[in-house]
């Protein structure tokens, strides 16, 4: 296998990921909307904890520093898409 090869695997990869990263931020959306209904904060600490426990406990050793570090990136991600999502839908009159 020569470097091409391992970038196009990566770049189907990467199509895979923005799927899978779109349909998680879809259901962000939706507990954005479920948290506004019940007057809930954004942040939820105990949800952040178990997730990082969990991915620390599912991923492979060499990369579970990076995957920790994906995770809190992604879960910032998602806390900064719910207030979007609580503003804009907020805003409408």
């Amino acid at each position: 296998m020569d470097i091409n090869d391992c970038r196009e695997q990566i770049d189907i990869l990467d199509k895979e990921i923005l799927k899978l990263f779109s349909r998680r931020m879809d259901i962000c959306a939706e507990i954005a909307m479920i948290k506004k209904e019940n007057s809930e904060d954004i942040y939820c600490a105990e949800r952040e904890t178990q997730i990082i426990k969990r991915v620390q406990k599912i991923s492979d050793p060499r990369i579970t520093q990076y995957a920790e570090k994906l995770f809190i990136l992604i879960m910032q991600l998602s806390k900064d898409y719910q207030k979007k999502i609580i503003k804009t839908k907020g805003d409408n009159p």
